[in-house]
């Protein structure tokens, strides 16, 4: 089974068990739009992580607030918010500039 078709089937698993996070999916991109990003911040994703937001760009957390359904965090799993690509970029140059030790914590190459 491919990786989308797996995630539509997970998608389904999800909205069957009642959550309303599966209708509020953004479109996924272009696979050279995420590969433009990657390169943008110098790292190198796996082809499951492209391939992911290929499928879907996150959960549009807007219109999940925004809706009567939209409380709480927008989980697919305990603890685990699917953000859009965006999102996570911003969210990895937040901890970037958290000026850790260096030590590399995630590899430039997966």
């Amino acid at each position: 089974m491919s990786l989308p078709a797996a995630l539509d089937r997970l998608a389904s698993r999800i909205e069957m068990a009642g959550s309303p996070v599966a209708r509020y999916l953004r479109p996924g991109l272009a696979r050279e739009a995420v590969e433009a990003v990657f390169d943008e911040i110098d790292l190198s994703p796996p082809r499951g992580l492209v391939d992911l937001y290929g499928w879907r760009d996150g959960v549009d957390i807007d219109r999940y607030h925004a809706s009567e359904e939209g409380v709480g965090q927008p989980h697919l799993f305990p603890f685990v918010r699917f953000r859009s690509l965006d999102e996570a970029v911003a969210a990895y140059r937040s901890f970037l500039r958290m000026n850790l030790p260096s030590v590399e914590i995630w590899p430039r190459r997966f």
